[in-house]
């Protein structure tokens, strides 16, 4: 008997070849309808949190740190 709650090579192996077995493919991915391009999650910079106002960010908060701890 299988423990299903485990997931290990022999488990996904099966599942594997019952999808294959049965036909079963995941659908493209949609968002709205509409095609989804990339699943990249990172934030490209902007010029409006520039290295400077980083900096200035950081050492506010290390005061209000300071002052609570």
């Amino acid at each position: 008997m299988r423990n299903w709650f485990i997931v290990d090579r022999a488990n996904m192996r099966v599942i594997v070849d019952l999808f294959k077995r049965d036909g079963f493919t995941l659908p493209s991915p949609k968002c709205f309808g509409k095609p989804i391009k990339s699943f990249n999650l990172n934030i490209k910079p902007s010029n409006a949190l520039t290295k400077t106002k980083t900096i200035q960010w950081k050492a506010a908060l290390n005061r209000v740190m300071s002052l609570l701890l």
